[in-house]
């Protein structure tokens, strides 16, 4: 099992807080035509098989055929940014503090434990 790194506590992300969008282009591209992808693969294909013939379709399409999925995604990450502010902006000045303490921590740097030299021809 892993352990928890010392002095450093996870930053807790706010439920609340609107969803970042992802995936890029490709993602807007899959997530319109994962339904017809599936059906197009034979009736028992994996999961992954859909993520494997949709990078393949969208490798073979054109710069002006992405176009219209890398507009949507900028238009999805525009609206994403201005949710963000509204969202910091109604949290008002207590979230403020806390980021500015946590920048505070983030800055100093962490001791690095000195790797332990080995002793004899081993």
């Amino acid at each position: 099992k892993r352990k928890a790194k010392e002095g450093k506590a996870k930053k807790e992300k706010d439920p609340n807080a609107p969803k970042k969008p992802v995936g890029g282009a490709y993602g807007v591209f899959l997530s319109e035509n994962r339904e017809k992808i599936a059906k197009a693969l034979p009736k028992d294909h994996k999961i992954t098989d859909v993520a494997k013939a949709a990078g393949e379709q969208w490798k073979k399409l054109s710069a002006v055929a992405k176009k219209p999925y890398e507009d949507t995604f900028a238009k999805k990450q525009k609206e994403y940014q201005a949710a963000m502010e509204e969202f910091k902006k109604a949290k008002g000045d207590a979230g403020e503090a806390e980021e500015e303490e946590e920048e505070e921590e983030a800055g100093e740097e962490p001791e690095v434990p000195q790797k332990k030299l080995r002793k004899g021809g081993a």
